[in-house]
């Protein structure tokens, strides 16, 4: 199905279950902002939508703008490309797709309420305030010219990636600024960009523009999946080189970010060339009196705001087709009669199809998996599926073995397109392995951080559970602090990497909903990158809480020795303060270099017992690990260490939050930067 598509954006003053794909007005583009592109319209945009909510049914409903929506139109017309059903669960996620446009006929217009939208705010200065206008892979700020949109570098949403141009046979008078760059993620198999800041339950348009341009020089098809958050959005097909892909959603924020994430699926490295979200109000659609011509879709009775269509637009095709106009029939009653009543049966029919779906067993659940064990709860998977077939050569009959723990073996593993991956595989003697498996999941699709490790997919069979995580090559903290790999770290690194980790955790304790308490913070448990930066790992132990003034809450004892919270251990008591007390032994470990047990003259005592004893000296000296050899900056040291102790106090309430511990980390790091001594491996 194709149709005319300049500009093709959210509805100004609708409320609707779709997402707009792109039509023609009246003369109008579907966007605020008129753009000179538009004047000589190019054959390469394709535009293709779908609802995304937060929530994991995508359920929310869609509601769009009646002000400016910000979003700068495409290069020109286009085609619309098929649009995913996937989204369909208990309330199913219309979709909006459009009839064929035929020769010497009217373009399709369905969203007329624009017309008048549309000329209202061509006539003032459009406000953008709350846009976040993401120009991905430009390293400086800008405003468009032609918008008046500050665009900015993306280099503050998203850690990792490579910044590119398309290639100069590409580049031309008709592209604007944002399509000449893009970020592409070759080494890793899942990249979020985090969108912040947003206003928790608000609505918001969502774009997402790709322009292959042959950046690479390999002049080959891509292929990989988009997510909002945790759930699955579309799998953008990007075909041809020269042709503007461009994918828009509504979502609903159910927290102070909205994560975007790319996922390599191993039929092409991902990239983005734009990515802009714009906040949206409530509002209703009355579609009637608007002159509409074209073709029904068959979605339409699923617009659940729709006030008015038939009332006033006579000429709405049934048959597939786009007639054109007839100045003789304008008052054809009974062309009025007919439209209105096989909007009456569409409405039926898809009301019908929603009790159906909903009754319908089996494969309206096939994305579930049943936890008998874990309450019965069933976990969405919206990752990566493995067999364990498919680990098996994965892993090349699973013969890298780069680590042991409670929940089983870990092994490397390289995908198909050369990205290296850990499978984590259950021990089918471990029965606290199961559960953790369940509960790592929970939690991992529904949180995404940049600080925190990213899940790329998981095997699940009848024996065999696996969960499959981006690989971390520099291994662990503590591997680097024994000295298992490299030879030690600077005062500075050890900082930025506390910084990291803290960063993490303060995201799971205050922006999750409800809050996580991780359970199992120590050393072995943060993970570095190949440029060291550090990402919270292993959330089977996990726990989510519903609480709104950080109290705590009873539950068994579980976690690590020497990182255990003694109140904690004592009284079952379990809070966000818990984490902040293993946060402390692991600043210590930073400090001297010593494990969370300490033995001392053929005795084990804990590091925090041994610290505070060697500090009553007052001399620093007696507890920093040896292999600084003296180079660091004393009174970020001492800054570090009062932190390290205050958080390592016997009762929660004497202890920091992870806020405050990011902050004073912070300006220990600027107080070791001030002494100018260089940030070494």
């Amino acid at each position: 199905m194709s149709s005319a598509a300049t500009g093709g954006s959210f509805l100004p003053s609708s409320r609707v279950d779709v997402n707009v794909a792109g039509a023609e007005v009246a003369g109008h583009h579907f966007f605020s902002s008129p753009s000179p592109h538009c004047a000589t319209p190019s054959p390469h945009c394709r535009r293709q939508g779908r609802l995304s909510s937060s929530s994991l049914r995508c359920s929310s409903p869609a509601s769009t703008s009646a002000t400016y929506s910000g979003f700068p139109p495409p290069t020109g017309k286009g085609k619309l490309l098929p649009l995913s059903r996937r989204c369909l669960r208990a309330t199913p996620a219309m979709e909006w797709w459009f009839g064929s446009r035929r020769k010497k006929m009217a373009p399709i217009c369905f969203f007329l309420l624009l017309q008048i939208a549309v000329v209202a705010v061509h006539s003032q200065s459009p406000s953008t305030q709350g846009f976040i206008s993401i120009d991905c892979g430009s390293t400086a700020n800008y405003t468009d010219t032609a918008t008046g949109i500050p665009y900015v570098s993306d280099g503050i949403f998203t850690d990792t990636g490579i910044n590119s141009q398309i290639s100069s046979n590409y580049v031309s008078s008709s592209l604007d600024l944002q399509s000449l760059t893009l970020r592409s993620f070759p080494n890793s198999s899942r990249s979020c960009y985090v969108l912040t800041p947003v206003t928790q339950y608000n609505k918001y348009a969502l774009r997402a523009t790709f322009l292959y341009g042959n950046y690479d020089g390999e002049n080959s098809a891509k292929q990989f999946d988009l997510y909002i958050d945790a759930n699955f959005w579309i799998t953008p097909k990007i075909a041809d080189s020269e042709v503007t892909y461009q994918y828009e959603a509504v979502v609903v924020a159910l927290a102070d970010s909205i994560a975007v994430c790319l996922v390599n699926t191993g039929t092409g490295t991902p990239f983005i060339s734009t990515l802009e979200l714009r906040p949206l109000p409530n509002s209703k659609s009355d579609l009637s009196h608007n002159n509409l011509t074209g073709s029904i879709p068959d979605s339409l009775g699923t617009l659940s705001s729709l006030q008015d269509l038939c009332d006033g637009n006579p000429y709405l095709s049934t048959n597939g087709t786009s007639p054109a106009p007839d100045s003789k029939h304008k008052s054809s009653t009974a062309i009025i009669v007919a439209l209105c009543v096989v909007g009456v049966l569409l409405i039926l029919f898809v009301v019908l199809l929603i009790v159906w779906r909903v009754r319908r067993p089996g494969p309206a659940q096939s994305s579930y998996i049943n936890a008998s064990n874990q309450n019965d709860k069933r976990l969405p998977f919206e990752n990566q599926q493995f067999t364990y077939k498919e680990l098996h050569k994965i892993t090349n009959g699973f013969m890298t073995n780069i680590g042991k723990g409670g929940f089983g073996s870990v092994f490397l593993g390289r995908l198909e397109d050369g990205s290296e991956i850990a499978a984590k595989m259950l021990s089918q003697s471990s029965s606290q392995g199961t559960k953790e498996f369940y509960a790592e999941v929970q939690n991992l699709t529904r949180i995404h951080h940049k600080k925190l490790v990213n899940l790329v997919g998981y095997c699940m069979e009848e024996d065999h559970l696996a969960l499959v995580y981006e690989f971390m090559p520099k291994g662990t903290l503590q591997d680097h602090l024994t000295g298992k790999i490299g030879n030690g770290l600077s005062w500075g690194w050890r900082l930025q990497i506390a910084i990291e980790a803290a960063e993490g955790l303060d995201y799971l304790h205050v922006s999750c909903r409800p809050a996580v308490i991780h359970r199992d913070v120590k050393s072995a448990n943060i993970l570095l990158t190949e440029n060291l930066e550090a990402k919270i790992a292993d959330f089977g132990l996990s726990r989510a809480c519903n609480y709104d003034n950080r109290g705590p809450i009873s539950t068994t004892v579980v976690g690590t020795p020497g990182y255990l919270d003694p109140e904690y251990h004592n009284c079952l008591q379990l809070s966000d303060r818990s984490d902040v007390y293993s946060f402390g032994v692991v600043l210590l470990e930073l400090i001297t270099g010593r494990p969370p047990i300490v033995n001392v003259n053929q005795n084990r005592t804990n590091v925090t017992q041994w610290t505070r004893q060697k500090l009553s000296s007052g001399i620093i000296e007696n507890v920093v690990d040896i292999k600084l050899r003296g180079e660091y900056d004393i009174n970020s040291m001492w800054k570090t260490t009062d932190l390290a102790l205050r958080c390592t106090e016997s009762t929660g309430d004497e202890r920091p939050s992870m806020t405050d511990v990011v902050v004073e980390l912070k300006e220990s790091l600027m107080l070791e930067r001030a002494s100018n001594r260089p940030r070494s491996y």
